[in-house]
Parts: C-alpha cells; structure tokens; sequence
C-alpha cells in the first residue's frame, strides 16, 4: 500500500484551516455531516486517470475507531477507483488531512509520476506496509506548511 497527502486549503471533511476547529463537524455536535473536500476528490481522479485505474460511479464513507484521530474515529472513502493492478482511496489522517491511499503492485515511482503528470501537490510517500520508515521521491513537493 502507498500513501501520500494532499495538499488543499481546507481539510478532508469539512471547511476548517489547518489547525482550526470551529465548524460542527470538527466540533463533533450531534448530527453533523462532513463535507467532502472536492479538490482532493478532484486530484484523487487525475491521479486515478494518470494510472489508468477505471473511476467508479459511487464511493461510501466508512468510519473507523482510532484513538489518534482528532474526534477519536478515522474516515475513509470506499475504493473511488479501480484497475487490475489495484485500487485507489482517500483516507483522512489524525490532522484532518487527506491522504491518497493505493493498494496493490502500483509502485512509488509510477505513484510519483501519476502525481506530477496530474500537477497535484502533496506529501511524502509512504509504504507502512513493507517499512516504517518514509519513502521521498523526487517528483512530490512537500510544502512547509500545510495548506
């Protein structure tokens, strides 16, 4: 599995800045809907269209319990696209940001090309599944702050 950031202005679920947390969802008031960052779902498909993966017509969210997480559960999309070398998903991590997730044979460099082919901005990329540690790759800008 690979995963990178992407950089947008709001976060992955709702319209708070980065370290902000002043809107119902982030606030975690009773019946609260998020609201899905259209920019990330946008470069998650041009990512997807750069990887010859298929778009599906309809992705659910799924909630998970994590402790790391700001409101103490994680959200993740189901597949958006799919091809027979994997799958392609966004996950919101513990800062509300969101991260592409693919799962499959797709390797770092065609994920580094995918991203520069596709003009999306993000983060490191990283393969918890074979180490720990972070993999950089030259084709992915890292900003110093995130946007």
């Amino acid at each position: 599995m690979l995963i990178t950031a992407i950089a947008t202005q709001t976060k992955f679920l709702c319209c708070c800045e980065s370290g902000e947390s002043h809107c119902p969802y982030c606030l975690g008031l009773p019946g609260a809907l998020p609201l899905p960052n259209r920019a990330a779902f946008d470069a998650a498909l041009e990512v997807a269209k750069q990887l010859n993966m298929t778009a599906l017509e309809r992705a659910d969210f799924v909630r998970t319990p994590d402790a790391a997480a700001q409101r103490g559960w994680r959200v993740a999309t189901t597949p958006i696209a799919m091809s027979p070398q994997g799958k392609l998903w966004l996950e919101e991590d513990a800062r509300g940001r969101a991260l592409l997730c693919i799962g499959g044979t797709i390797k770092p460099d065609a994920l580094g090309s995918a991203l520069q082919a596709a003009g999306v901005r993000g983060g490191p990329i990283r393969s918890p599944a074979v180490e720990q540690k972070e993999i950089w790759h030259p084709y992915v800008d890292l900003p110093g702050v995130f946007l």
